[in-house]
């Protein structure tokens, strides 16, 4: 290591499962929360996941509430795919959509008031007990909402546009921006811890096949600020997948297959090795860190 984490691996990796879209904390921040093989998990860091709903269920995308016990996830316990929450250790299912087709990849607001959700026509709002249910945007093309930090707008996919971009609209529905703007492909945003910012991947800068006629596979960080409207790419010729902020000022993201950090303020790149008490836990959840 180069010594670039301005913290100490601890904090680090605390702040980066608080941001991590394949985990989360419990709300009282001594467990984990992660879907394996159909089953929403809780676990401590010393590696003894419990399962909390059957695998019958085929549950995924499991999410904490910031601020209470319950945990919403999708699962096709009805048949289709709708969103779920269930309060820990182990409570019962309350079922919250009822979409004709299904309904997927459930999102708090930071205040836990309120869930954002993939409807089979678009992205919607709903109360976190399943009221208030209202339609944001108007496109089946539109997937996988994430609330800001401050609750007032979300980030979401979309292949409307014919290839996959990245789009923003405030909660009330106004406002709506396509964020990337190219006909490459553009994929898994995360928002900065305060919200000024979003990182994603992208090949738009590897879109011309080799002499040989052979596509570029290769995929790139980039970072969207809010108050610019200006895209910075942060690496070069990698492979580049499930960018997150651990910090306001470092992005741990995966480079064919390897855990990176990427240092904002110092502009450096440097290889990330997990500490041995969080191993045990990582390498059963799904997502960057495996």
């Amino acid at each position: 290591m180069k010594g670039i984490l301005s913290q100490d691996e601890d904090t680090l990796f605390a702040s980066l499962i608080k941001s991590d879209s394949a985990r989360s904390w419990s709300y009282d921040g001594t467990r984990i929360v992660f879907t394996c093989d159909g089953i929403v998990y809780v676990s401590d860091w010393n590696g003894s996941p419990l399962a909390i709903t059957a695998d019958s269920l085929e549950c995924r995308n499991a999410v904490s509430s910031p601020l209470d016990p319950r945990i919403a996830f999708e699962s096709d316990a009805d048949g289709t795919s709708q969103i779920y929450t269930t309060t820990l250790p182990i409570g019962g299912l309350q079922k919250l959509t009822s979409d004709p087709i299904s309904a997927t990849f459930p999102s708090w607001r930071s205040d836990g008031g309120k869930i954002a959700y993939t409807g089979s026509q678009g992205i919607h709002i709903m109360n976190s007990d399943g009221s208030g249910n209202t339609q944001t945007t108007f496109s089946p093309a539109d997937f996988a909402p994430r609330w800001s930090p401050q609750g007032d707008k979300l980030l979401y996919q979309s292949t409307r546009t014919g290839n996959n971009e990245l789009f923003l609209i405030n909660s009330d529905g106004s406002g709506e921006v396509n964020v990337t703007q190219s006909n490459a492909y553009d994929s898994q945003g995360a928002w900065s811890l305060n919200g000024d910012a979003i990182v994603f991947v992208s090949n738009k800068d590897h879109l011309v096949p080799d002499e040989y006629g052979i596509p570029d596979s290769h995929t790139d960080l980039y970072v969207f600020t809010l108050a610019t409207g200006l895209i910075s790419r942060f690496t070069t010729d990698s492979y580049a997948a499930s960018p997150t902020f651990a910090t306001q000022t470092h992005i741990v993201f995966t480079d064919g297959g390897n855990l990176k950090v990427y240092n904002m303020a110092s502009e450096e790149v440097d290889w990330l090795f997990l500490p041995s008490r969080y191993a045990s836990v990582f390498a059963m959840s799904p997502g960057p860190l495996r």
